[in-house]
């Protein structure tokens, strides 16, 4: 649910700067961090605009030493802006990922 807590968002990055994928498991055989390694058939990569599709990948700066790596790269990339997850969508996006929690987890504590 970090999509309703966490809304500072940077600009998008340049194609193979800060890379991740929206794939289906169907048509890709080997999937690595960041790209595909392997597809089925005749499947290829395809690249889209960030006005088409962006995928947030949510981290916590102080974890590791990521912020002190790469925070400065990233904000050369462009300004950060707050963003939220659109109010028409977040109870149905709530409801789903508790659903999916009691499903793998149980009712557990």
């Amino acid at each position: 649910m970090p999509t309703l807590r966490y809304h500072n968002t940077s600009h998008v990055g340049g194609v193979g700067h800060t890379a991740k994928c929206i794939m289906d498991p169907k048509k890709v055989l080997i999937m690595n961090v960041h790209y595909p390694d392997k597809f089925y058939n005749d499947y290829f990569l395809y690249a889209l605009e960030p006005e088409i599709a962006v995928v947030r990948h949510y981290r916590d700066l102080a974890l590791g030493a990521w912020g002190q790596i790469w925070l400065r790269e990233v904000e050369k990339m462009g300004n950060f802006s707050m963003t939220n997850y659109p109010t028409r969508w977040r109870n149905d996006l709530r409801k789903s990922v508790q659903q999916r929690l009691r499903y793998v987890y149980g009712n557990k504590r």
